[in-house]
């Protein structure tokens, strides 16, 4: 470790004395500058908007050179205004940028709030050139050294310890929120996991899958555009939307919803109101999703009904490289992650060997499919998930499947009490928040409720926001084992 000659240890209570005798925000914030850590080094430290906004740079013991380190930045509110509880916050994609609107909201309440640039600065995935720890940082360790820092500097600025400790994520972040329960399951209490795209390797598959059907052969040139799902989308609200009960434009029921698709085929020329036959078997391959030609395995679930148009975009959004439209969206991961090799061909890709290559190299440092949290549930931590029936980038039927798994697979302290783990699925929202009604969904007050006062949430409010007002608030019941 070329940091090890640069960083020596220190202990932190040789610098306690100096932070605990200023009564003051700005002298305890000012005094973490001094902070000497193992493996790490203090950035900035600064005062502003009564909190302590402090980065601090780590090399794990992966790293392998000076310039491959974990930015942690951990934002301290004022001591009269700390509750105790640190929450850490995860990232969206592949983006080393910090959730700031998140950070500013959740310090304003009280909480220690922490986040990480996952090890990357890059909004490129080829930061994993020459610099092949990265995948791990990324993939495994940022979110446990994000915690692991973050209560250092907590316990160095209020001489204390957080009483609980949280995190919270959703897509990337919910991604990053299972693999802390599964890898690092002493450092969260309670964990929030929205729409994860967890099982990254199968999901970077389902994109490749998407723009195959969506696009033409060797060309790139589309096949199918928003209007294509705009049409297909009000089609199956005209089948579908009632099946609960209530005509409110979304479809609640995916999966009952059967729809005849002989009813939307053009017989002759393409017009207003039908799609070609071609067009209509290549919507169906989407929503049956990719499977093994060899095994007949399915790779990864297909995208479900009622997904295709969400929020004026649906599957468009992520059909294809938004810089390149003649290019599949994350076909980078093909390209600098698996294969490395800059000029892959994604109409070469073989759905059995090029999946079990990508799988075998990738899925033990980036996947967090471990279905076994008996260890995060030995010490009485709280699992809530959550996810958007309508997303169109990550297919809630995943998070279906991951939590079915875990109920069968996992053991708790006390095996008469209800699962320490549960699902809410929100009809109509998009990925993470959005959509056509219900469109705002924020767990963690409930799960905080949960962990510390025991009180298993019978159900939580998703709203539908516009315009800054709250049109409607519909409760949403766990998913039962």
């Amino acid at each position: 470790m070329y940091i090890k000659r640069l960083i020596t240890t220190f202990s932190l209570l040789l610098l306690s004395p100096l932070i605990f005798a200023t009564d003051t925000g700005s002298a305890r914030c000012e005094a973490l500058r001094n902070l000497e850590l193992k493996q790490a080094a203090i950035q900035s430290a600064n005062e502003l908007d009564n909190r302590c906004e402090v980065t601090v740079r780590v090399w794990p013991q992966q790293s392998n050179a000076d310039s491959t380190f974990i930015d942690v930045t951990v934002w301290l509110p004022h001591p009269t205004m700390w509750n105790q509880r640190f929450l850490g916050l995860g990232n969206g994609g592949y983006s080393p940028r910090l959730p700031l609107e998140a950070m500013a909201s959740q310090v304003a309440k009280g909480f220690a709030v922490g986040a990480s640039d996952t090890g990357h600065q890059s909004e490129s995935l080829d930061f994993v050139v020459n610099a092949q720890e990265r995948i791990d940082f990324w993939g495994r360790s940022s979110v446990h050294v994000m915690r692991e820092y973050s209560v250092k500097l907590i316990e160095a600025y209020y001489q204390r310890e957080p009483e609980f400790n949280y995190f919270a994520g959703c897509s990337t972040g919910g991604h990053q929120a299972l693999a802390a329960a599964q890898y690092y399951p002493a450092d969260f209490d309670g964990i929030v996991a929205g729409a994860p795209g967890h099982n990254r390797v199968a999901l970077n598959a389902a994109f490749l899958w998407l723009y195959q059907q969506s696009h033409q052969k060797n060309t790139g040139q589309p096949v199918l555009s928003r209007q294509d799902l705009r049409q297909y989308n009000q089609f199956l609200l005209n089948s579908c939307d009632t099946l609960d009960g209530s005509q409110d434009g979304v479809i609640s029921e995916p999966l009952r919803c059967k729809p005849d698709y002989s009813a939307l085929s053009c017989e002759g020329p393409e017009h207003t109101g039908c799609l070609t036959p071609d067009k209509i078997e290549r919507i169906k391959r989407i929503h049956e999703g990719p499977v093994d030609p060899i095994t007949g395995n399915q790779i990864y679930p297909g995208f479900p009904i009622g997904s295709e148009f969400t929020g004026q975009y649906g599957w468009s959004a992520y059909w294809a490289d938004p810089n390149d439209q003649t290019q599949p969206a994350r076909g980078d991961f093909w390209r600098y992650w698996v294969f490395e090799q800059t000029e892959w061909n994604p109409w070469e890709f073989d759905w059995h060997s090029d999946v079990q290559f990508a799988q075998h190299k990738l899925s033990h440092r980036i996947d967090a499919i471990k279905a076994d949290l008996s260890a995060f549930f030995a010490q009485g931590h709280k699992l809530l998930m959550y996810h958007g029936m309508a997303d169109p980038i990550v297919p809630y039927t995943d998070s279906v499947n991951y939590y079915k798994k875990v109920t069968d697979s996992s053991r708790w302290p006390d095996d008469s009490i209800a699962s320490p783990i549960a699902l809410y699925l929100i009809p109509g929202m998009s990925h993470c928040g959005g959509g056509d009604s219900l469109n705002y969904f924020d767990p963690l007050p409930s799960l905080q409720q949960w962990v510390e006062q025991q009180i298993r949430p019978q159900s939580i409010d998703a709203k539908e926001v516009k315009n800054g007002h709250i049109l409607t608030v519909t409760p949403i019941t766990e998913v039962s084992n």
